[in-house]
């Protein structure tokens, strides 16, 4: 690993340069769909609330199994799971290409969201490889790729749907989320410590396992007061997501209904 002070930040640890374009393709599949909200209204005889449900849907099923995703990372390897999650999202973006009513695109949104490991495990492959001094840096990537993909999402999407409708978003996205695939399978090393350490690896049973993790950090002291810090900056956060959320989601609907604005 480079650690000359002099080379910029993005080829301190290229290892981790497949990993932004896995983030960025998950990012995109959801900043893809923003501009198609008034098409499921006019195409497929949506309702505004359907509408607002098919976007929470995918959040919702993001929720839950994004931590399990990561969890199963740590036991079984980040690639590997990082690949099941890039396959179910490809999965979900070619049942959305070929969906003739709602409940084609609920069930698309709904897979997608089953699969999205792909930013959990994307932070957990970043606290592998970079030092913990970088690692708050190396963290702020994923911010720059997430308004990356808010940036050519929508306007990717706004194109994409008045040339060639539905079909024409759902098959680029798949083929970005192929490329993803193809850059991972090919490029991504694997950073697990299940799998890169060979201490751990002649670990058989997870009790054993779970010991050495807590001697690893038995040295390592969290106060009560850095404990209340992270709780009121998580909830800082919720907050902060909950109105771009709804800024994000509900613009598209109200330039459609108010101000017709149309493709």
């Amino acid at each position: 690993m480079n650690k000359n002070p002099s080379n910029q930040e993005s080829t301190k640890y290229p290892e981790l340069l497949p990993l932004w374009i896995g983030v960025f393709t998950d990012i995109l599949g959801f900043t893809l769909f923003i501009p198609l909200l008034p098409t499921f209204i006019k195409n497929f005889g949506a309702s505004n609330l359907e509408v607002g449900l098919l976007l929470s849907s995918n959040a919702l099923f993001s929720g839950i199994f994004g931590p399990i995703f990561a969890h199963f990372s740590d036991k079984y390897g980040r690639k590997l799971l990082l690949l099941i999650s890039q396959i179910g999202s490809l999965v979900g973006f070619i049942v959305f290409a070929f969906s003739k009513n709602m409940q084609m695109i609920f069930i698309s949104r709904i897979i997608d969201g089953l699969f999205s490991g792909n930013f959990p495990i994307a932070k957990a492959i970043i606290g592998d490889v970079a030092n913990p001094k970088d690692r708050s840096l190396q963290m702020t990537n994923i911010g720059m790729i997430f308004n990356l993909s808010n940036l050519i999402g929508p306007f990717l999407g706004g194109v994409l749907v008045i040339r060639y409708g539905i079909i024409g978003v759902g098959f680029v996205a798949s083929l970005i989320t192929l490329a993803a695939i193809f850059v991972t399978i090919f490029f991504l090393k694997e950073t697990a410590p299940i799998k890169t350490n060979k201490n751990m690896q002649n670990i058989n049973s997870n009790s054993e396992r779970d010991k050495l993790n807590d001697n690893k950090n038995s040295s390592v002291m969290i106060s009560p007061k850095t404990y209340k810090t992270a709780i009121i900056l998580l909830i800082q956060w919720i907050f902060h997501s909950i109105a771009f959320s709804i800024i994000q989601s509900g613009f598209g609907l109200f330039a459609y209904l108010k101000l017709k604005i149309d493709e």
